[in-house]
């Protein structure tokens, strides 16, 4: 039968365009690894900080005191590899605020004075009780809502058990981000941006390969051009492509989604040509494993998806490294993705100045600079320019 030689003929083709084949093979087991080094084989127990304000209440001379207990019982709580939530105490709110502005912790629960007395209350059959619990954060990331449902659910349980009433418990949530004439797409505006972002790691790639593919690397060393001409030239281009990126994104989010921009067009300005510098070292890292323009989606992917999941959109954990003062790095924090996104966010949802993504900017140009290091002695390597 002609299937069976058309087969041979096929898997014989597919084994020939091994980088491809390959790829295939080991993506899916990659990100296995990954996602095994990120939560380490645990339940991920969730961060939180509580500052417990709670007097207690004294009744038949036994005093009580519902906010220790509540703490005690959520430190109780186990799921598979361990404590379900890692606790935190803070003195008092601002400590518990500047937790959040840090990114230490995704949410601050904040116990009140009269914790204890207004469960008792409605203990005893009083109506007009109302137990009330704090609960801050960025309403808008997943960082926050999937630790809040959690701990939010355990806290009601607890209140219900404690009072013997239905729906015993009022949750105050108070955003980081003010809210105020925010629509849900909005969030979104700066994700989107940074994908697209993101793309210039293709037309980089093909930049740097190409003039190698085609012979042209050759002429231009015979000319006398130096390296940092050539890399410089690239990394222009690049930065201008960029730019041109981002604003008919954000064209079209204000033209026909009907996006208001709030931030200003130099803080943008600032954060997209910085954070290129960056992909363009990232680029050059990529196109040292490419040995022609057919290579860079095949190779280009994986580094792509990296970037793209670990940029700090979806509620992955970071698997913490070490500290730099108040800041803790982690494994995503290497990817200059990770604090592009932060930096837009901060600007274009948060309605935050550029001074307040200092950290973010300082990052993003120190691991341009590794990234440039590295990719230069790779890209000299490989291609013997």
């Amino acid at each position: 039968m002609r299937i069976m030689s058309l087969l041979k003929k096929s898997f014989i083709e597919t084994l020939r365009d091994w980088k491809m084949f390959l790829l295939a093979l080991i993506f899916g087991p990659i990100f296995i690894l990954i996602f095994n080094a990120v939560y380490n084989g645990s339940n991920n127990a969730y961060s939180v900080v509580i500052r417990n304000a709670d007097k207690g209440f004294e009744a038949s001379g036994t005093k009580y005191n519902y906010g220790d207990t509540l703490i005690k019982c959520l430190k109780e709580i186990k799921a598979s590899g361990g404590s379900r939530f890692k606790i935190t105490l803070a003195a008092d709110a601002d400590s518990g605020r500047n937790s959040l502005k840090k990114g230490d912790v995704p949410l601050f629960m904040s116990i009140p004075e009269d914790f204890t007395k207004s469960i008792m209350e409605q203990a005893s059959g009083d109506k007009k009780a109302q137990t009330n619990i704090e609960f801050y954060g960025d309403l808008t990331n997943q960082a926050y809502m999937i630790p809040a449902v959690s701990l939010g659910a355990v806290v009601e349980n607890f209140v219900y058990e404690s009072t013997g009433k239905v729906k015993p418990l009022n949750l105050i949530e108070h955003s980081l981000v003010s809210m105020e004439n925010k629509k849900d797409f909005d969030a979104y505006v700066p994700f989107a941006i940074l994908m697209g972002w993101i793309m210039v790691m293709f037309t980089a790639c093909n930049a740097l390969v190409k003039e190698v593919d085609e012979g042209t690397m050759v002429r231009l060393r015979l000319s006398g051009m130096r390296n940092f001409e050539f890399i410089s030239s690239v990394t222009i281009n690049q930065i201008l492509i960029s730019f041109i990126i981002v604003a008919i994104t954000i064209g079209t989010a204000v033209g026909i989604c009907n996006y208001k921009l709030t931030a200003s067009i130099l803080d943008i300005g600032v954060i997209t040509l910085i954070s290129t510098i960056g992909l363009v070292g990232m680029s050059i890292i990529v196109a040292s494993f490419c040995r022609n323009t057919s290579d860079i989606l095949i190779i280009g992917n994986l580094p792509y998806f990296l970037m793209m999941i670990f940029s700090g959109v979806f509620p992955i954990p970071g698997l913490k490294l070490f500290k730099i003062g108040s800041y803790s790095i982690g494994l995503s924090d290497l990817l200059s993705s990770t604090q592009t996104y932060s930096a837009y966010k901060k600007v274009l949802y948060d309605g935050l100045p550029l001074s307040k993504a200092g950290y973010e900017i300082a990052m993003i140009l120190l691991l341009s600079l590794i990234y440039f290091t590295v990719g230069m002695v790779l890209f000299k390597r490989r291609h013997k320019i």
